[in-house]
């Protein structure tokens, strides 16, 4: 079927008595950003807070050293978003090389604020590495994976009338944007479900 984009979603619902009140973009301010696998990490000789992470984008490719300051770098095999050389983030603009406390970054990885997908910067988002999505090879290196994640999308705040109880959630919306618009409802994959349970900061 066609792909519904949030405007005319927006549009069908309002016109079915769902007052569509703010329709917000998410992740839609960075560009750039892969999915890559830790390998191995180690403390850095100038500073105890700060980590050496060593990443790879490709499947067996040659691993890349990013400097990073969070606590929560998972051990090799978890998945995590690396802003590299060129990527550009909201309020932070390109991204480059640079040098901290004596040893070059090329670029960084991510926590949730800075991607512009809220306001948590306790840690770097990690992506659960035992779920087969996220810890698909497939995903390595490729920008395209963030929509795959559900990390570039639209929120939308919707007024549901008090007798419309059956609208109060993601699946009952889903149903009123089938029957208005078409389409079929599909099986809510239960992979993909667990692994956005699974996303941590």
């Amino acid at each position: 079927g066609r792909e519904i984009g949030a405007e005319e979603a927006a549009a069908a619902l309002t016109a079915a008595g769902f007052e569509v009140e703010t329709v917000e973009p998410i992740g839609q301010d960075f560009s750039g950003v892969v999915v890559a696998e830790v390998v191995g990490k180690r403390r850095h000789p100038s500073a105890d807070k700060l980590s050496l992470v060593d990443v790879i984008d490709t499947p067996g490719g040659t691993a890349t050293q990013v400097v990073c300051g969070a606590n929560n770098v998972p051990e090799p095999g978890g998945r995590v978003l690396w802003a590299k050389p060129g990527s550009i983030l909201p309020g932070f603009g390109e991204i480059s090389t640079r040098a901290i406390k004596g040893i070059d970054s090329p670029g960084m990885l991510c926590a949730e604020d800075e991607l512009g997908l809220g306001d948590d910067h306790a840690g770097i988002i990690v992506l659960g590495p035992d779920d087969t999505l996220y810890g698909s090879d497939e995903l390595l290196g490729d920008s395209r994976a963030i929509e795959r994640l559900g990390l570039r999308d639209y929120v939308f705040d919707v007024g549901v009338h008090p007798n419309r109880g059956d609208a109060l959630g993601h699946l009952g919306l889903a149903r009123e944007l089938v029957a208005l618009l078409g389409g079929r409802l599909r099986d809510i994959d239960e992979r993909i479900d667990a692994a956005l349970a699974s996303v941590t900061t």
